[in-house]
């Protein structure tokens, strides 16, 4: 329950969400959906989704999850970090400038 107006709470919402582009889960094409649910149906049926859409998009999906981050590493899919190793990709970049 938040103590804000719902006026604030309207305006906070639309500042945090003005920047966020979301997209329409439908306009992931079947055959992504389906290979997501093949990988994911050991770890976590419910974190289909996150690699599917992560698949659509040619992302990398950051994560805290830690079972599904080593059920997704183990499965071979190699679009995804948790925040160590994000950071140490950040790194990386900024040893290379």
């Amino acid at each position: 329950m938040s103590k804000l107006s719902d006026a604030r709470l309207t305006k906070s919402l639309y500042h945090i969400s003005r920047k966020i582009r979301f997209i329409d889960e439908q306009i992931i094409p079947r055959e992504i959906w389906v290979d997501s649910e093949k990988n994911v149906s050991e770890i976590d049926i419910d974190d289909v989704n996150f690699e599917s859409m992560t698949k659509y998009l040619n992302g990398i999906l950051w994560i805290g999850d830690k079972r599904l981050h080593k059920g997704l590493k183990k499965s071979k899919f190699i679009q995804v970090m948790n925040t160590n190793e994000l950071l140490e990709f950040r790194n990386e970049i900024l040893t290379r400038e």
